[in-house]
Parts: structure tokens; C-alpha cells; sequence
């Protein structure tokens, strides 16, 4: 039985084709790398091994940020 500590990080990449964060002081990010926390002891975070990527292709598109091999 394999132990919990061999299992590989699980990362998901969310390509939009909108604007999530449309506030003014998020104008220039379009590259979002989320990290989750517990709700009652946000302490606890589940950082490499759980990973959410987002990109507002839209928006890294207008400020140049779209990554080359993408």
C-alpha cells in the first residue's frame, strides 16, 4: 500500500475566456495562483499539494502576459 507522502501534487489550470477579477487594482494580473485554507483553522493550508492556477486569457492578452508555451 502506498503511503499518502508518494501521492504527486494535483494542479489545475483554469484558462478564461472572461475577466474575473475586473477591479481597477487588478487590472495588470491576469496570472492568479490560489492557495487553499481551512475555514475554521486557516493555519492549515494545502499549498504544493493541491495548486489552482487561473488565467483571464483576455486580460493577459491586453497586458502581455500570456505565458510562451501557452
Amino acid at each position: 500500500m502506498a503511503s499518502y507522502r508518494a501521492i504527486k501534487p494535483v494542479i489545475g489550470i483554469h484558462l478564461l475566456d472572461f475577466t474575473l477579477f475586473d477591479q481597477p487594482k487588478y487590472a495588470n494580473k491576469a496570472l492568479w495562483n490560489f492557495a487553499l485554507r481551512d475555514g475554521e483553522c486557516c493555519e492549515v493550508c494545502l499549498g504544493r499539494e493541491l495548486q489552482i492556477h487561473i488565467v483571464e486569457l483576455r486580460k493577459a492578452d491586453k497586458v502581455q502576459q500570456l505565458p510562451e508555451r501557452l
